[in-house]
């Protein structure tokens, strides 16, 4: 121990605290992670801290970080013994998770057994069982989850009330799912579409659904998106929270959820967010150290991460614990080769001799798990306490010991100079730990090692509110997304960058539940000519990780003594290789030699189990599985991707398939590696060799100070070549002087840091490349090109500020990070004033462009001025085709025709109505009345937070003469009456402390109370009393009365509250909600389908970015929402004939929408797919041929019910029908211009008939005196006291509202002269009268209007 602290005083010396790394495991105890986890944040104040976790379940921790707001697992154990319906993605429960799969073959030998639904690339032990097996291609899970989600939107399986109150992101996720039909997804996934319909259907018909995850998602492709996919699932069907209902984002570690929780493998204690400065200021005051050395600056390395700094020599120490990375690290050729650099200094602390602990310069002897004492957490929360059962063996410590003498020996100290490890017994640190866990998601405070003696565990959070645990979380539909108590704000699921704190405000989950969704895309290494085949590996059920214990256990080696690979017969037929004999597997990494086993794993597939290493086959065959794979992670949780990369299947040369036994062909590199080790890494004990070393840190410093002092001289001779632009060259003068005052902040940290001038002039160089050569400006364009370069020029300086905010922060220099923050914020500055500039000069010189969404604004604005029916032939014509002549029609007719089809709908639609939940109710017509159905208040109660008192004895109260009493109990919103003694005893007046809403105490004796004192009026006076009364002071008088509400004040029984009839706003809501009243009736609202059609919209998975983007499914979405109207977007249809009919057809039979609309296919010709299906359906076309523009008709038709029997596609037989009602049609051109200009002017006119308008805008007029002359009398005063009247005009300077000069010219002068605008009504036309603005007659004057 000795010589480690040495060490690490050397290396922190050479490199600071960053130069030491800790990998540790999932086997520790809570107590062992939480002490090493202060050690490394709050001791050396590293951000390197990893665990094997970050191999193993890091995703499902990053999955529920995206999805509920921080880690910890929704659903119980117990849910296996309720669920109705179990989804299985990735997971092999029955290799993995013994003893909770006999739970589950329960259930399935039992009565009422539940659907199984496996999502597995292999036929395994699990998917045996399964009610319906889904084996998609390994990699493509994400592709898959999204077809299910696509058809839970599409088969209308969503659960709307559940979605509509405890989810966002639901519009995002439709809009990505809707590209992943049945037909696509089996193209990328190949599960065939009837199994696809087939789960989807058993997924929404189930009352219940328990959802799990494991390494098939988690090890996979796209991991963390497939992960929260599964979430979104749950989330849909609102299947999350309830018995037999919920999510095991699985652990595959024993400890796994006590690493996350304790903050050593990439996350904060307690789930606290890093990015969130009060959850770090928290931690440091807990830990009572100065905030700015809490390494919170970035994310904590991952594993990868580390080995590149090991790589670079800048990470000189790795403590591994627990874990033995030289077998389960990926691509363990170039694991071997860092974790053996001469430079690094290794410490392995584990309970045997592995084969990463054969590499180490020193061996710490650990206890496991029997020989000491701690916690440990099951994946649905529950805490268990282990006690230590017998001594552990030699010199071997506990893990906690291990670490608490290294820190004992570090002489780590907080601010108060007191030992930062302060406890040394594992119950000493639980209760240290749990001070840290309080008011978090793991909330540990209720817990103590007597309560967790004897039992089977207790479920956090355990708290005052959950004495005994809480076996579900997220029951009341609260999930932990606040803003500020979330885990994280975040990321972007398909490239990995992190969302900012900004763009989460803005989404406001604030409690709900988000949706995250990803497009599939194909892994990074597929299948080629040289490398035919996809390498899945994976657990078998006789070992456990890198067989650390299962190995050196006789009966379990016995029962699987060596791994193998699983090959398909024909793609062992077409590698020439046979059953049970030794071949080659090799990938771009390396190569192994193991026995072939012919399975029915699908074709082009093989999987090898990853459980073996060397220790017990030194001079033995290459066959760890991570030799072949590639290294790889997942872009959120950084997780590797084993589960993936290419190989080849290789025969043995047939000289080698007779001695392979005796000799190996591919011989195993361990044992050649220790040999490396022991000859050529210097003794542990002799100092660091000194090596030439990049000091990074210098460079940029230089990148962001000589580009700085270059933009000096730039201004220098740009400021006098503009100086005919009088506002650029202000501009740049100020820019100037801002350039010039950074440089002068950041000026002392090059002295003090060092900076490398040479690098930082090249680079000034490269950025001064972007102006143009000429000066003179000779027209704006040349302008535009000098600014647009000062823009690119300022953000590459802001980028290289960027990057020093971590390096800042990580040497613990607040001038440093003083002077760094306000270098940023002054290069943004620069940056959105040269933007600005750029603008102006644009519009200037006429040089922005129209975009189609403004001519579609135009072209519609210019019609609606013109009156909404008075359009001229020219504007709007007609066409028609030459086989369609008869439908030819002109605009007035095609109203006549749409208002005639509205007529004959309406009355029906207005006879409709839905019950909707009153905070979805503004807006609505009600259609019947409702009454309270008893009063409110129904009893006398407090209106606030108080104390009820007698005001008799509180009139003389005063700060001069305080009154003190004596607080006799409590009363809580919801408790019955109480009964209290109202006399003065012992000089102490009673009061009673009460909160809003409670009823108001009875005065067995004495005066009654009467009234409540405020919290905020009062104040607790020192301790207790003997008989245990607490004492208030209270310092002002009280009236009879005060701060009380009484029986019946707001409604008295059979009150009305709204009429039918009424459009419900805000306050009736309040008032429904007041008495009781949850749903409403309301008059139906309009609900419209649409699709878009079009082969060139239909998505291409694999190549995105050559779609065509869909214009008019976002802009009429969103007009449709803006005007009040209900609209699903339905998909986009293919130029298919049979298609586009059954499409139609499915939604005639759901009666779920008033009009059914398309965007594109009803060109003439052969592209009329529109017409032709409403042909086969029968529909009474009313017309096709009106245009706005040739070659872009629209039509319009009724769907009457008979339109939705059934047919043969093919042939068009039809036969009954269910459908009860009309449905109105409108097919509108794909052409986005056309498309927006037919809807205004005709699908508007026929929604007007059903009360919908356009959004009115606010208008405003300037205030002005005018002479107002109304018929023979001068109109000069107002018409009541209370408002004043004006006419509106039109003026040149814009509308105007005139008054006359003698309306209280005392009160109306200072608001003309403080240039006044007033809000006109809506559809107030020139000459109308304006009612102006109130007035209090109890202000003589205004001096300084608002």
């Amino acid at each position: 121990m000795s010589l480690v602290v040495d060490k690490a005083k050397d290396v922190i010396k050479k490199l600071t605290p960053h130069g030491i790394g800790f990998y540790t495991s999932g086997q520790l105890f809570l107590e062992e992670y939480y002490t090493l986890a202060v050690i490394g944040k709050a001791g050396l104040r590293t951000l390197h801290m990893d665990g094997n976790t970050r191999l193993c379940t890091a995703t499902a921790a990053a999955s529920m970080r995206e999805s509920f707001g921080s880690d910890g697992q929704p659903g119980s154990y117990g849910d296996i013994d309720f669920t109705q319906c179990m989804l299985i993605v990735g997971h092999n429960m029955a290799a993995t998770q013994t003893v909770l799969w006999s739970r589950v073959l329960d259930r399935l030998a039992g009565p009422n057994p539940p659907k199984i639904i496996v999502i597995d690339s292999r036929k395994s032990e699990t998917a045996k069982k399964a009610t319906i097996h889904l084996a998609p291609k390994i990699g493509t899970n994400l592709a898959l989850l999204n077809g299910i989600q696509n058809l839970l939107f599409s088969e209308h399986w969503i659960n709307e009330e559940y979605v509509s109150k405890h989810v966002c992101g639901i519009d995002a996720l439709k809009e990505t799912v809707q590209n992943y039909p049945p037909n696509v997804v089996e193209d990328i996934t190949g599960v065939l579409e009837a199994d696809l319909r087939k789960a989807v259907e058993m997924l929404g018909s189930s009352e219940s659904l328990l959802s799990t995850v494991l390494q098939g998602v988690y090890q996979s492709n796209q991991a963390t998106a497939s992960a929260c996919q599964v979430n979104n699932i749950n989330l849909l069907l609102g299947r999350i929270g309830k018995p037999g209902s919920g999510i095991y984002q699985m652990n595959g570690q024993p400890t796994a959820q006590n690493n996350r929780e304790a903050g050593c493998d990439g996350e904060y204690p307690a789930f606290r967010n890093y990015n969130n400065p009060t959850h770090m200021q928290e931690l440091a005051d807990l830990w009572n150290i100065d905030y700015h050395q809490l390494p919170h600056w970035s994310q904590p390395t991952h594993v990868e991460n580390m080995l590149t700094f090991i790589e670079r020599g800048t990470l000189q120490m790795f403590w591994i614990s627990g874990t033995n990375p030289l077998v389960s690290l990926p691509n363990l050729p170039r694991s071997r080769r860092l974790l053996t650099k001469p430079d690094l200094f290794v410490v392995v602390q584990d309970i045997f001799l592995t084969e990463t602990a054969a590499i180490a310069d020193v061996v710490l002897p650990a206890s496991q798990w029997a020989e000491k004492t701690g916690c440990f957490t099951n994946v649905d929360r529950t805490v268990h306490l282990s006690h230590k059962a017998i001594d552990p063996p030699g010199e071997c410590k506990s893990d906690m010991d291990i670490f608490i003498e290294f820190a004992r020996r570090m002489d780590f100290r907080d601010k108060d100079d007191r030992p930062l490890i302060y406890w040394s017994t594992p119950e000493e640190a639980f209760n240290a730990w749990k001070g840290v866990s309080k008011g978090r998601p793991c909330d540990y405070s209720g817990l103590t090692y007597e309560k967790l003696t004897g039992g089977s565990g207790i479920q956090w959070p355990c708290n005052e509110d959950h004495p005994y645990g809480k076996e579900r979380l997220f029951e009341d539909g609260q999930f932990f997304t606040d803003l500020e108590y979330c885990e994280s704000f975040g990321h972007d699921l398909e490239t990995g960058a992190p969302i900012s704190k900004d763009a989460y405000r803005a989404m406001n989950p604030a409690g709900r539940a988000i949706l995250k969704s990803c497009y599939y895309h194909p892994s990074a290494e597929m299948p080629d000519d040289e490398f035919p085949l996809l390498l899945s590996t994976g657990r078998n059920i006789y070992h456990f990780h890198t067989r650390t214990k299962t190995g050196r256990s006789k009966r379990l080696n016995e029962a699987c003594p060596e791994p193998w690979v699983e090959i398909s017969a024909s793609d062992a037929w077409k590698s020439g290789v046979k059953n049970e004999n030794d071949i080659i597997v090799r990938s771009r990494r390396g190569a192994v030699q193991l026995r072939a086993k012919v399975t029915s794993i699908a074709e082009g597939q093989v999987f090898m189990p990853f459980h073996f290493g060397y220790f017990d086959n030194l001079g033995g065959k290459a066959s760890a599985a991570n030799e072949l794979t590639a290294d790889q992670w997942d872009v959120v949780s950084k997780q590797p991707m084993f589960k993936s990369g290419a190989v080849r299947l290789e025969p043995l040369p047939a000289y080698e398939v007779r001695i392979h036994k005796s000799v190996p062909y591919l011989r195993e590199q361990q044992s050649k590696t220790e040999a490396e080790v022991q000859r050529r890494k210097p003794n542990a004990t002799e100092p660091f060799a000194e090596s030439s070393r990049l000091t990074h840190l210098k460079m940029w410093v230089g990148a962001t100070y000589e580009p700085l002092t270059a933009l000096i001289d730039i201004y220098d001779s740009l400021i006098p070549d503009l100086v005919h632009d009088v506002e650029v060259n202000s501009g740049l003068r100020i820019m100037r002087r801002i350039t010039q005052e950074t440089l002068q902040q950041f000026k002392p940290f090059t002295e003090k840091y060092g900076s490398d001038a040479e690098y930082g002039q090249i680079i000034a160089k490269r950025l001064r490349g972007l102006f143009p050569n000429d000066s003179q400006f000779v027209d704006s364009f040349e302008m535009l090109q000098t600014l647009l370069a000062l823009q690119v020029y300022y953000a590459d300086i802001e980028g290289h500020l960027m990057a020093l905010v971590p390096v800042s922060n990580a040497l613990w220099d607040k001038a440093f990070i003083q002077a760094v923050e306000t270098a940023i914020k002054n290069a943004g500055r620069m940056k959105a004033k040269v933007i600005d500039q750029r603008q102006q000069v644009l519009l200037v010189s006429g040089a922005i462009h129209q975009y189609s969404v403004a001519l579609v604004s135009m072209c519609i604005e210019n019609s609606i001025s013109k009156g909404r029916h008075i359009i001229t032939q020219e504007e709007i014509y007609s066409t028609a085709n030459s086989s369609d002549k008869h439908m030819a029609i002109s605009y007035k007719d095609a109203v006549d025709a749409i208002n005639k089809m509205a007529a004959e709908l309406l009355v029906e639609f207005l006879n409709a109505e839905e019950t909707v939940l009153i905070e979805e109710a503004p807006r609505h017509v009600v259609k019947h009345d409702y009454r309270a159905p008893f009063a409110t208040p129904q009893f006398d109660s407090s209106a606030m937070d108080g104390y009820a008192v007698s005001s008799a004895y509180l009139r003389t109260a005063s700060e001069t003469y305080p009154v003190t009493m004596r607080i006799m109990g409590t009363i809580a919103a919801g408790d019955g009456e109480m009964e209290f003694r109202n006399e003065v005893e012992d000089g102490y007046v009673p009061c009673v402390e009460i909160m809003t809403g409670a009823r108001f105490p009875i005065a067995t004796s004495g005066p009654a109370f009467d009234a409540c004192v405020r919290v905020e009026s009062a104040s607790i006076l020192g301790d207790r009393l003997e008989n245990g009364y607490r004492l208030l002071g209270v310092t002002e008088p009280a009236r009879e009365n005060q701060h009380r509400r009484f029986a019946a004040s707001d409604f008295d029984m059979d009150q009305l509250i709204i009429a039918s009839g009424q459009k419900i706003s805000e306050r009736h809501v309040m008032a429904l909600a007041s008495v009781g009243i949850e749903r409403v009736a309301v008059r139906k609202k309009l609900r419209v389908g649409l699709w878009s059609t079009g082969a060139e919209l239909q998505p291409r998975p694999v190549q995105i970015s050559t779609r065509i983007h869909d214009v008019n499914k976002s802009y009429l979405t969103s007009v449709l929402k803006n005007r009040g109207v209900v609209v699903d977007f339905l998909g986009t249809l293919n130029d298919n004939l049979v298609e586009i009919v059954k499409s139609i057809q499915t939604m005639i039979r759901s009666q779920k929408f008033d009009i059914l609309m398309t965007t594109g296919g009803v060109s003439a010709g052969k592209f009329d797919f529109v017409r032709r299906a409403l042909e086969r359906l029968s529909a009474n076309i009313l017309f096709h041929g009106l245009a706005v523009r040739p070659g872009h008709p629209a039509l319009s038709a009724t769907l009457s019910p008979r339109a939705s029997e059934g047919i043969d596609y093919h042939q068009f037989n039809k036969v009954e029908s269910q459908a009860s009602r009309p449905i109105a049609f409108f097919g509108l051109p794909g052409n986005p211009v056309a498309a927006a200009v037919c809807f205004e002017f005709l699908v508007m006119p026929y929604m007007s008939h059903f009360g919908v308008r356009r959004p009115q805008e606010t208008r405003w007029a300037r205030l002005c005196y005018y002479e107002i002359t109304l018929g023979s009398k001068s109109w000069k005063s107002s018409i009541n006291d209370e408002f004043r009247h004006g006419v509106l005009k039109e003026s040149e300077t814009g509308p105007e509202c005139r008054i006359s000069e003698d309306q209280s010219p005392s009160k109306t002068r200072p608001l003309l002269e403080s240039n006044c605008f007033v809000h006109i009504p809506p559809n107030t036309a020139a000459g109308e009268y304006v009612l102006c603005y109130p007035f209090d007659d109890s202000v003589d004057s205004v001096e300084q209007p608002e």
